[in-house]
């Protein structure tokens, strides 16, 4: 496998084998987002344009906390999604299943401090709520995870959905302490 940096002003990233291919995350400042000409996104999301629209900020519930979004990824099932292929999504709805941030406003001050870094992912965000291609997201606390990293948003933006399939995988694999596992990897 490599992660080859495919073009679109360096930003989108793909992950690659001879036989499969895995998660694709792309990365995109703000700015290139909000340009008319779409042109961090359109390649890949087809050739509809994006309409970015404007929403008041949602009220806090006693488990909810609401996150300054930072960064996101663009998965396949938000492709799908957008070309029609995910029945149970309602629209209108904001997509976006995954993002790292700040708490911007918190229902739970001890866990979830304002200012906290932190990331998200499924959990039916961007599905059956909205999700994190916003400025802000308003999500559950119990998927809300606190870290602390050094990491660019942009790089720290590139992790959590790839690393929660890529932990899924090995807890599949049901691997003990006596299992011997080859990670492969070029550069």
């Amino acid at each position: 496998m490599r992660l080859a940096q495919t073009g679109l002003n360096n930003h989108l990233y793909e992950l690659t084998n001879k036989s499969f291919r895995m998660k694709l995350t792309i990365i995109c400042t703000l700015e290139e987002i909000l340009d008319e000409s779409n042109r961090c996104l359109k390649g890949l999301v087809g050739q509809k344009s994006l309409h970015i629209p404007t929403f008041q900020n949602q009220q806090l519930s006693q488990v909810w906390s609401l996150v300054k979004v930072m960064g996101f990824g663009i998965n396949r099932s938000e492709i799908f999604t957008r070309e029609g292929k995910s029945p149970s999504v309602q629209f209108p709805r904001i997509l976006g299943i995954e993002a790292v941030g700040m708490i911007a406003e918190s229902s739970d001050p001890e866990q979830l401090p304002v200012g906290q870094k932190v990331i998200s992912i499924m959990g039916e965000m961007g599905r059956a709520f909205d999700g994190s291609y916003a400025e802000y997201v308003l999500l559950p606390n119990e998927q809300i995870y606190p870290v602390e990293s050094t990491l660019s948003w942009a790089n720290l933006a590139a992790i959590p959905e790839t690393f929660y399939t890529a932990f899924g995988i090995f807890k599949s694999l049901q691997i003990t302490k006596s299992d011997h596992v080859l990670v492969r990897a070029d550069h």
